[in-house]
């Protein structure tokens, strides 16, 4: 099989499993949820929308495992392989990694939308609650998405290093051992809860994550010499797919994203934005991301936004009027 049309097979399934089939799901699936009074909800202007956006990402989750099936039976070529070029096993990984990843995710978050008391709001919120006895879902969505960050930092520090097991690591120990996946778990997780405080206006959180994924793209692509352009525009099609899927309902104010939508997608963004970044990279966004996450505790974005006119108005691009 040339290697025109192994491309081409995988761009199509890339297609298929991460927009077309969670696209064709949500759609089905709002139909019956406008029909629920439990999944409806007012937005920040009162209007009546509904809970289920998140719905594409589990799709998307269950879909894209297939997806290194098709890569290993059309043979990609060694040359076009993504993440470490010496490594063909790095882009089936990073696949496999981002849908386990975000099938946690929109647990612990529909979890938080079904249950969680908005009384208790960000990390001081939340930690006070525990102190007092009391663990509120924003706390177990913490818990629980820090730890499988942290186990998702484990697993790509390994792969970044050409190891396939943690025996082998563990006779190279050092400080970078530890310090790299605590970096890339706090990186994920960060950006997991980072994009979902942003969920607060119609596509405010899809537009984030557009940025995050196309600078994560150009910054992988820089960090492996350019040469995986193919598969690096390949993964864009597959992590792209649910926002593609989402936009019209999220833009146009009909349904919204909630816990269940928005922490996979940062958490998916976070994983792809730090793939391939050394540990001073590393250090420099989860500073980065470790300071706007606590600027939310004390500034409101969306008072910040109204006040700038060049986010004003990027922020109000692409919606529509419902």
């Amino acid at each position: 099989m040339s290697t025109s049309i192994s491309v081409l097979l995988l761009l199509v399934a890339s297609l298929v499993c991460g927009w077309f089939i969670p696209a064709a799901v949500l759609r089905f699936a709002l139909r019956s949820l406008r029909e629920s009074p439990k999944a409806q909800a007012s937005n920040y202007a009162g209007r009546t929308v509904v809970y289920g956006l998140g719905i594409a990402w589990l799709v998307w989750a269950l879909m894209v495992p297939f997806l290194p099936l098709v890569y290993g039976a059309v043979r990609i070529p060694a040359g076009f392989v993504g993440g470490r070029a010496e490594n063909p096993l790095a882009w089936p990984a990073l696949v496999l990694v981002a849908s386990l990843l975000a099938f946690v995710c929109f647990c612990f978050g529909l979890i938080d939308d079904s249950y969680g008391a908005r009384g208790a709001g960000g990390f001081r919120g939340h930690l006070k609650a525990l102190f007092t006895g009391h663990l509120t879902t924003g706390a177990l969505k913490l818990f629980g998405m820090s730890l499988a960050s942290l186990m998702a930092g484990i697993f790509v520090s390994l792969l970044r290093e050409g190891r396939s097991d943690l025996s082998s690591a563990c006779t190279h120990l050092s400080v970078l051992s530890f310090l790299v996946p605590l970096l890339l778990g706090a990186s994920i997780a960060l950006t997991a809860n980072f994009v979902n405080l942003t969920d607060l206006r119609p596509a405010r959180a899809s537009k984030v994550f557009l940025v995050l994924v196309v600078l994560g793209g150009i910054v992988n692509l820089c960090m492996t010499g350019f040469q995986n352009v193919i598969l690096s525009a390949l993964t864009l099609v597959v992590l792209l797919g649910p926002l593609l899927a989402t936009w019209r309902y999220d833009a146009g104010e009909v349904a919204m994203l909630g816990d269940a939508g928005a922490n996979p997608m940062g958490a998916v963004a976070g994983l792809y934005f730090t793939w391939n970044l050394p540990w001073w990279g590393l250090v420099l966004y989860v500073t980065v991301m470790l300071a706007l996450n606590l600027l939310s505790e004390k500034v409101s974005f969306s008072a910040a936004i109204d006040r700038t006119p060049v986010l004003r108005f990027l922020d109000g691009l692409g919606r529509k009027k419902p």
